[in-house]
């Protein structure tokens, strides 16, 4: 049973259209205009993230990405380090491996030049599967060991291997990789590129890859080796000046000695490449790796942008370039609000914890930051505004253009009504009055009333219907086919498209029609049309014309 079934049994025969009163046909139109408005609101709600608080699709964005993207840096990372600890103690097994067949100790490489040479050839094979197991930029192994001690600046000069892997923005081969320091010979039998600013050695004066795993070792003997890796900004030679994160850690001997570190990296391009930001719906977004500093009792941080990995938009990039941190100033809602110098910032953070609990750095925090800045913030909001706006007006619009179509509609038998009264001329005979209707019952009540107490006057129309009646019996039955398609609606454009025939055919038709029936155009045929259609005379017309 369908839903006007349903309407029609419980209204009974009022729920019939042309019983209506006016105030229902009136009720009908504006439920007609209230549901398009509701349609409207419902989109604007649906195309624009929520009107009413624009600004929580955005917050719940930067939330998500800054919470996944913690979890896949802390991921990472993990990897990262666990790769690394393996490394150590690959290299440390194997340098002990190789000095125990020449029967000499770790010190003695500081005079058998040829032995610490043939030893960094073999660790260069386990630095390459340890760059490719790991998926990071780079990897090092560093022997406290020189191969001339006599030589100047000789105590901070430092033998071994440097290995980075050709970034993925660069085209090539991925596992090409390029050579930094060590023999030159071992990047030639491997065929790796020789760097313009490779070395022999390492330069270890004031760097913390060297300095701070030793010092861990040094200060916690006895600790495993997963406890004494540190993670570090910084650069393994002076020449690189790419921002880097480093995972450094001892080679520990047999006795828990310090023979040197190892280490793996990752560059600001490979950070960029296993976090991208994405550029929808947001292009001006940036996704910052940093040290993390705690406020007082836990209530704001403060993200060291000396030292930190970014990836996303250049633009912020560019905009924190010289910026020495990233302040939280607030967190209004769900999102925390960012200073950095005189720049402001709404974003998301998350601390991650990248070390293990008994770990000696345990206490460096690190956090991962996704932010907009606040002129991109405020523009998104306003954009969803506008948007928002945009389509509540264009539904208004099209509420109202519905509203002005089902009004001429409504105003039709109105219209109809008034000519079949201004149609009724002055007379004195005393003959039944037709029977009349235009579909409205506050009309059709109307028309009863004036024909019952307009006897003499209303007489007239049942002679003048009868008599057109019988001019339309006089038609073609073309002529007859085409007053048919008038009955029902047809434009002149129509009725000749329904006919098959060209515009001067139907004109020529039109002429004889409006001869025979005594009359002058279109319009004044339709009206003749509809008022006998509504009257007792119905039933005739349409036994003549044929219609329905």
């Amino acid at each position: 049973m369908t839903l006007w079934r349903i309407f029609k049994k419980r209204m009974g025969k009022a729920a019939s259209p042309g019983e209506w009163s006016f105030r229902t046909h009136i009720g009908w139109h504006l439920a007609i205009f209230a549901a398009v408005m509701l349609i409207g609101v419902v989109l604007a709600l649906t195309f624009t993230r929520n009107l009413t608080s624009n600004a929580n699709s955005l917050n719940a964005t930067l939330s998500r990405v800054a919470g996944s993207s913690g979890e896949e840096m802390k991921t990472q990372l993990g990897n990262m380090a666990a790769e690394a600890v393996a490394l150590s103690r690959s290299l440390s097994l194997d340098i002990a491996d190789r000095l125990s067949e020449a029967g000499l100790t770790f010190e003695d490489l500081q005079h058998q030049p040829n032995l610490l040479e043939d030893i960094l050839d073999r660790e260069t094979d386990l630095l390459m599967l340890a760059l490719e197991r790991a998926n990071c930029s780079g990897v090092f192994v560093t022997l406290d060991a020189t191969l001339n001690p006599s030589l100047p600046g000789a105590e901070h000069s430092r033998a071994g291997v440097y290995l980075r892997r050709v970034e993925p923005k660069r085209i090539g081969n991925p596992s090409e990789m390029l050579y930094l320091r060590g023999f030159t010979q071992f990047a030639q039998k491997r065929g790796m590129t020789l760097q313009a600013n490779w070395d022999l050695e390492f330069d270890i004066a004031g760097r913390d890859f060297w300095a701070l795993p030793l010092a861990a070792a040094r200060e916690n003997p006895g600790l495993p080796l997963v406890n004494l890796y540190v993670w570090s900004f910084g650069s393994v030679i002076p020449e690189n000046t790419d921002t880097v994160l480093l995972c450094s850690l001892p080679l520990l001997d047999a006795q828990g000695q310090s023979i040197g570190v190892c280490g793996l990296e990752m560059t600001q391009a490979s950070f960029r490449h296993l976090l991208p930001v994405p550029t929808e719906p947001y292009a001006e977004t940036a996704l910052i790796f940093a040290p993390v500093t705690l406020g007082d009792l836990r209530l704001s941080l403060s993200l060291d942008l000396e030292n930190r990995l970014l990836s996303g938009s250049r633009k912020i990039e560019a905009d924190l370039e010289g910026a020495s941190a990233l302040r939280e100033v607030g967190a209004p809602r769900e999102l925390d609000v960012f200073e950095a110098g005189s720049l402001g910032f709404r974003g998301a953070v998350r601390e991650i914890s990248i070390y293990p609990e008994a770990s000696v750095a345990g206490g460096d925090g690190f956090a991962v930051a996704y932010i907009i800045s606040q002129d991109d913030y405020q523009g998104e909001i306003r954009d969803d505004i506008l948007r928002g706006a945009a389509i509540i007006v264009g539904m208004l619009l099209l509420g109202l253009v519905l509203i002005i179509y089902v009004s001429k509609r409504l105003a039709a038998p109105v219209d109809t009504a008034l000519q079949t009264i201004q149609t009724i001329s002055t007379g004195g005979e005393d003959e039944p009055a037709p029977s009349l209707s235009v579909g409205i019952r506050d009309l059709d009540e109307l028309l009863r009333l004036f024909a019952a107490k307009n006897p003499g006057q209303t007489a007239q129309i049942a002679e003048m219907f009868s008599d057109f009646l019988s001019k339309l019996e006089t038609l073609t039955p073309t002529e007859r086919a085409i007053t048919a398609l008038y009955a029902e609606g047809k434009s002149i454009e129509e009725v000749r498209e329904r006919m098959f025939i060209a515009a001067s055919t139907l004109k020529t038709h039109n002429v004889h029609i409006y001869k025979k029936l005594d009359i002058r155009s279109v319009d004044e045929l339709k009206l003749y049309l509809t008022l006998i259609r509504r009257s007792n005379s119905g039933a005739r017309l349409v036994e003549i014309l044929g219609i329905q």
